[in-house]
């Protein structure tokens, strides 16, 4: 195995057609998060953004994409704000961890939404975790109908809201690529607003995020596209979703509604929307990610599994990492697999959450807060 690492922007247009044959090629791969585009999108603003290309003769195996740090430590392209993780590989290739963070000159890959299968000689620090999604093979009205065996209560909590929101304010619509900017603004405000509220950090706010979605919101194309959703009551956008998709996979990455229609459940449709869309448009499944929210387990017909751990090779990045990084990870683990100590956990996180928002709302400029 012959690795060489690039920036994204070096590769050719044959390098990039070749890692979209090889996700092509394997359902696990082709995900929107392992798709050239998004990385490229992601190295315009993180400028430690890679790309191992793997190499077995003559022949280019496989692309591998991360981000480094000062002391060589690897996490996935996008952390924080992507859903899935690994490497595009020609089929039947399988990577040799320790041989991949030698050629890459890395202490440590860290990981947290792994496609299983492409590491040997992987760290014994890792595990396999569900990730809920929405099969969609057999078409949308399968999909409802399994629905209403699993959850007809909400089903028909969904149905009626949807009902009662078109008598209220008018007929509802789901567009599934819009692209107006002003109501791209409009989602970005909605989304800051829901972080502000729960006390959460802006992810928005973050530099290079609004040209990033800006871009996105123009890409379409035979193997990629983002799309920004909008749920429409007569005229007024209630609630926005903005995601990407392949030919197989739709990812449910950043949704928002108007906090004035929240009586409607209006991201609740809007995932039953973007659920038909998607099967129309011929997609397999709809990921809804990792996260542990209840209205997941409502709305998933299954899950897959990714891999969540770490490997190492002797570095002093190494060192510095399982003294700092893995003791954290380790405690997470123990708790996310133990009901009864997560869900004392949750309600302590939500009292943080609710005095950091009500802070953030007195500060000075804050929603409730002394205006200049």
């Amino acid at each position: 195995m012959r690795v060489t690492t690039v920036r994204p922007q070096e590769l050719g247009h044959s390098e990039l057609a070749l890692w979209r044959e090889f996700q092509a090629a394997d359902p696990a791969q082709d995900n929107p998060f392992l798709s050239p585009e998004f990385t490229l999108e992601v190295a315009e603003f993180r400028p430690d953004v890679r790309v191992a290309v793997v190499a077995d003769g003559n022949s280019v195996v496989g692309f591998f994409p991360y981000q480094r740090n000062a002391l060589g430590v690897a996490r996935p392209v996008g952390r924080g704000f992507r859903d899935r993780d690994g490497a595009a590989l020609a089929p039947g290739v399988e990577l040799n961890a320790r041989e991949l963070l030698r050629g890459c000159d890395l202490a440590v890959w860290q990981f947290d939404h792994h496609v299983t299968g492409q590491l040997a000689a992987t760290s014994e620090r890792s595990a396999l975790l569900p990730s809920p999604v929405v099969d969609l093979r057999h078409g949308y009205d399968a999909y409802v109908d399994g629905m209403r065996r699993r959850s007809s209560v909400t089903l028909k909590g969904i149905n009626y809201k949807r009902r009662k929101l078109e008598r209220d304010v008018g007929p509802v619509r789901h567009e599934m690529h819009s692209l107006d900017g002003g109501v791209l603004r409009t989602f970005m405000k909605w989304k800051s607003e829901q972080y502000l509220r729960t006390g959460k950090g802006d992810f928005l706010a973050q530099p290079g995020i609004t040209n990033m979605l800006t871009r996105l919101q123009h890409t379409r194309s035979e193997r990629f596209s983002g799309s920004l959703a909008v749920l429409y009551a007569g005229d007024i956008p209630v609630a926005a979703h903005f995601g990407m998709y392949t030919p197989r996979a739709l990812v449910l990455w950043f949704p928002s509604y108007d906090p004035a229609f929240a009586k409607y459940s209006p991201g609740f449709i809007q995932l039953m929307a973007l659920s038909e869309d998607a099967a129309a448009l011929g997609i397999e499944c709809f990921e809804l990610g990792r996260g542990r929210h209840a209205y997941k387990d409502q709305f998933k017909t299954g899950h897959v599994q990714v891999s969540e751990g770490w490997m190492a090779r002797p570095a002093m990045g190494t060192v510095l990492h399982r003294v700092t990084t893995a003791p954290r990870q380790e405690v997470i683990n123990f708790v996310r697999a133990r009901p009864q100590i997560r869900a004392g956990v949750a309600a302590m996180r939500g009292t943080f959450r609710s005095v950091r928002a009500r802070a953030n709302q007195l500060r000075p400029g804050g929603p409730g807060g002394n205006k200049k």
